[in-house]
C-alpha cells in the first residue's frame, strides 16, 4: 500500500508540474532544483524542508530525472537511426 501511495504521489507531482508548464515526466521537486541551479525564484528550500528526512530531496529528484531523460533520449536516437 505504501508503494502504491508513493507512485500516486509521484504521478500527481508530475501532473501538477506539467499543468504549470514544466517538462514532461519531471516532478515539481526536480523543476524547483533546476530553477535553483538557474538562479531563478524557486521553492526548493520549502520542499526540502517538507521532506526533512530526505536531505537534498529536490537535487536527488532532479538527478533521477536527468538519468531517465538521458536514457530515453539515447534510446530514441538509436531507434531513429535503425530506420
Amino acid at each position: 500500500m505504501i508503494k502504491y501511495i508513493s507512485r500516486v504521489s509521484i504521478q500527481a507531482s508530475i501532473l501538477l508540474n506539467v499543468l504549470f508548464g514544466g517538462k514532461l515526466n519531471q516532478t515539481v521537486s526536480a523543476t524547483q532544483h533546476q530553477r535553483k541551479r538557474d538562479g531563478k525564484i524557486n521553492f526548493a528550500w520549502l520542499i526540502d524542508s517538507i521532506f526533512f528526512w530526505d536531505t537534498e530531496h529536490c537535487m536527488e529528484a532532479w538527478i533521477k530525472w536527468k538519468i531517465i531523460h538521458n536514457a530515453i533520449n539515447s534510446h530514441t536516437k538509436v531507434y531513429r537511426n535503425a530506420y
